[in-house]
């Protein structure tokens, strides 16, 4: 019955905090002004050109392909990749770097990162929509299980297809060895600590930006609440002698108190369907607006809401009826056309993953995944003990398949990206203490002048390329790669974790 009550004064508490959230977003907006912002009628048109520029099937957008990947279940998952054809025979000599987005973004958001010609060159490209966003179809319910099942699919997949090594016919003591790089944003990067933590063995290292690791964040909160807890106590014990603990109360909860303020648009979430829409698309999308002007920092310049709302929102209905350029014509699935209909609905579809679990929820393998793993870790035992083996480059990272132990930890390399005036996640809460998380060989790059958004700003971006350029020439990254690589475009960036 205890266990009940307390339940119940949970929810309550998340749902009234999420009403004062909900008018507090919906009072800004309308204070701003945006809320009564009506789109022109070039607006429109232009919106209208931009969606057809970014989501019609038989063109290339920011000269990658569009493709997709349908699932055991029957799940089609779209993705753009730098590939046009693959020829199977022939032997591709790149290493493949998977891309992982953020809410309220899809795969477009990694464009100012795959322009980079080095990396076209060199290195197979695959950025895809997660379930519910762009153009991938919609899930039912967005449970860890639910998401990273196919997730974890799709990467197996994408490795079958892209990731082989040259045969050595040339004498040459070692065949070219390729490696796969996963690169995750915000959602992105919760489900990359995923990953890491529970099938490491996917990638060769990890790179994650501007997300906290669940577990951290709760442990962060645990102790501000045990600390904060013993000081009152013994300021209550005796108040005269310990009069100073009382105003320590404070001080130590204000990190958390804040990270809370800044979260509360998750607490909004939780709110029902139909306000959650109302809040996301009210008004002219005003909320989803004033999120995608914050992305470019200081250069406000950069935001063109017509283009920024179209590649947000996905394709629409006429884009659901182009098809792909090369091959067997493809489509986008039904649901995808179904959120098109709607043009609200995908706003509904990308915070499921807030309301259902996919952060916390306990990710129950399924027989397909566990011999996916196996199978991968098999395979890098057998390229370890015989570079000249014709079989795939596998991930150097211990597969840990049955273990339980310490399972939010992460068991690949991995390198953490911070932008340090993030707008929604404190360094306090959500990174500070993340070294006891990480495997060998990784490393927490600081970024002081940029905000949440990684992948965008401009300085960061061209950071976060400049690794990937130097994590393709050298195979890995180590902490004097990433000083270099950043020491052009971001000269006070700080390596604070080596390990």
């Amino acid at each position: 019955m205890a266990n009940i009550i307390s339940f119940l004064i949970w929810q309550a508490t998340v749902y009234s905090y999420g009403l004062f959230n909900f008018f507090l977003y919906l009072g800004l907006v309308v204070r701003s002004g945006t809320f009564f912002s009506k789109p022109t009628e070039q607006e429109q048109n232009e919106f209208l050109l931009a969606r057809d520029k970014y989501w019609n099937l038989s063109r290339t957008v920011f000269d990658l392909h569009h493709r997709f990947l349908v699932l055991r279940n029957g799940l089609k998952l779209h993705y753009l990749t730098n590939i046009a054809t693959l020829d199977p025979s022939a032997p591709q000599s790149k290493h493949l770097v998977i891309f992982l987005h953020g809410f309220p973004d899809n795969c477009l958001s990694w464009r100012y990162v795959t322009d980079s010609p080095s990396l076209r060159q060199n290195t197979t490209l695959v950025a895809v929509d997660l379930p519910g966003y762009g153009g991938s179809d919609s899930l039912p319910r967005y449970g860890a299980t639910e998401v990273m099942e196919p997730l974890t699919e799709f990467i197996v997949a994408m490795r079958e297809k892209y990731l082989r090594v040259d045969d050595n016919d040339s004498g040459q003591e070692e065949s070219q060895v390729n490696k796969v790089l996963i690169v995750g944003h915000d959602w992105g990067c919760l489900l990359g600590y995923r990953l890491a933590a529970e099938a490491p063995s996917l990638a060769d290292r990890f790179i994650l930006t501007n997300c906290p690791h669940p577990q951290l964040a709760l442990s962060n909160k645990d102790r501000i609440l045990t600390a904060s807890k013993k000081m009152m106590m013994t300021f209550l014990h005796a108040p005269l002698a310990n009069y100073h603990c009382f105003p320590k109360v404070f001080d130590e909860m204000k990190p958390l108190a804040y990270q809370v303020l800044l979260f509360g648009y998750i607490a909004a979430f939780q709110l029902p369907k139909v306000m959650v829409k109302y809040l996301g698309c009210g008004g002219n999308y005003a909320f989803i607006r004033e999120a995608l002007k914050s992305k470019h920092g200081k250069d406000k310049t950069a935001f063109n809401p017509p283009h920024s709302l179209a590649m947000t929102m996905g394709p629409g209905q006429a884009e659901c009826r182009t098809t792909t350029d090369h091959g067997k014509p493809e489509q986008y699935g039904e649901s995808v056309f179904g959120r098109a209909k709607d043009s609200d609905e995908w706003f509904v579809s990308a915070t499921a993953y807030y309301r259902d679990g996919a952060a916390f929820d306990k990710w129950e393998k399924s027989i397909h995944t566990v011999a996916a793993l196996h199978n991968i870790a098999v395979d890098n035992e057998a390229c370890m003990k015989n570079r000249h083996s014709r079989k795939r480059r596998q991930s150097s990272a211990s597969s840990t398949l049955f273990s339980d132990i310490c399972a939010s930890s992460l068991k690949a390399p991995a390198t953490i990206i911070w932008g340090q005036r993030d707008q929604a996640c404190t360094q306090p809460i959500c990174l500070n203490g993340i070294g006891d998380y990480l495997a060998r060989d990784s490393q927490v790059l600081l970024l002081p002048n940029t905000g949440h958004w990684t992948p965008i700003e401009k300085a960061s971006r061209e950071s976060l390329k400049r690794i990937l350029e130097k994590f393709v020439q050298n195979g890995d990254l180590q902490k004097e790669d990433l000083q270099e690589a950043v020491r052009m475009t971001y000269p006070n960036a700080i390596v604070s974790i080596d390990k």
